[in-house]
């Protein structure tokens, strides 16, 4: 007796993109020494987040606009990054894409010794990017000191383990995800995912920036879309 086919599809999946700035090097080289020279008061978020660790040096928005070289070579390399990853999961054309304007809301984080990030999102955008400067010191002792972990939030998903699931495999496991961050790494995730860096025990300071990406349809395409759809509807 022959058997059925089963057929396993992924549900819920959630996508997790990482990649190299190109010529990160060189733009780290300038960029470093920029943040900390800036890591004072006159940069400071006016607003920090009242959970914000003691470690944690968090400027204000709006720092991809800076006229500096390193930050105008970074700019563009995150929004193509960007641009290629909306592109591929959405199906855009190269017009449709063209039609499309990108906002961003991006700071740079100094994190010293012993600084953390309390698990959070961001509810205002619908893409985030972490693009690492330099990610700070190892640790042998305690190889997850300052890794960025993207939570598992299926909340009943392991409250019974037994071995017909204890081995699922990716993307059906489950469980904390981290990422070790490299420089000139971009680590790219739906905004809405809540995601946490663990306490750093580095010497060296760790010096991320994080994007926040939202994005609208031009207002001249917009209103063609409109115009043909109410002619259609005529």
């Amino acid at each position: 007796m022959s058997e059925t086919t089963i057929n396993i599809v992924p549900m819920f999946s959630v996508p997790l993109a990482v990649t190299e700035v190109t010529d990160s090097a060189a733009i780290n080289a300038d960029l470093e020494p920029l943040l900390l020279s800036r890591e004072h008061s006159q940069y400071a978020n006016p607003l920090p987040p009242p959970l914000l660790s003691k470690g944690v040096f968090e400027s204000a928005p709006g720092i991809l606009q800076w006229p500096e070289s390193c930050m105008e070579k970074l700019r563009g390399s995150l929004i193509n990054i960007i641009g290629r990853l909306v592109a591929e999961l959405g199906a855009f054309s190269a017009q449709e894409l063209a039609n499309v304007i990108v906002a961003n809301h991006t700071r740079f984080h100094i994190t010293r010794h012993g600084g953390a990030f309390v698990p959070q999102n961001q509810p205002m955008a619908s893409w985030s990017a972490i693009y690492c400067v330099n990610p700070g010191d190892e640790s042998a002792d305690f190889p997850d000191s300052g890794v960025v972990r993207i939570l598992d939030t299926r909340i009943a998903a392991c409250t019974y383990i037994d071995p017909a699931n204890a081995r699922w495999r990716a993307p059906f496991s489950f469980g904390h995800a981290s990422v070790k961050l490299r420089a000139g790494q971009v680590v790219v995730f739906p905004a809405y995912v809540l995601r946490e860096v663990t306490t750093y025990l580095g010497q060296r300071p760790r010096i991320t920036i994080s994007s926040n990406f939202s994005f609208a349809t031009r207002a001249a395409d917009a209103q063609s879309t409109a115009q043909a759809t109410a002619t259609a509807s005529s």
